[in-house]
């Protein structure tokens, strides 16, 4: 919400609308491209963070890493569970940046 300019609340308020006509109308279409980024660096955040947390004993994509790839030097299903991540992680990033970019209209 931070990227609305301070105009368009004044705006708002000069046309009538009221607060939730402001808010879903007016502010929410302008803050849309800026929510997905956050939302996108949320997820790439919690598949990171789940990552670690199955390395330190919380199940998950880490956790199948560390038992099966590197505490049996199996170093080939090590790296392919490492490639899957950052696969994930670049999908994240362009279905979020593409998103983003067709909802920015300015």
């Amino acid at each position: 919400m931070r990227e609305i300019q301070p105009g368009i609340p004044l705006v708002a308020r000069a046309l009538g609308a009221t607060v939730p006509q402001a808010v879903f109308r007016m502010l929410l279409p302008e803050a849309r491209s800026g929510l997905v980024y956050a939302l996108t660096s949320a997820a790439i955040s919690l598949l990171s963070y789940s990552t670690v947390l199955g390395v330190v004993g919380g199940g998950g994509i880490g956790d199948f890493a560390m038992r099966y790839g590197y505490q049996v030097y199996n170093d080939n299903l090590m790296y392919l569970v490492i490639v899957i991540i950052i696969v994930c992680v670049l999908a994240i990033q362009a279905v979020g940046h593409r998103t983003s970019v067709r909802l920015d209209h300015r």
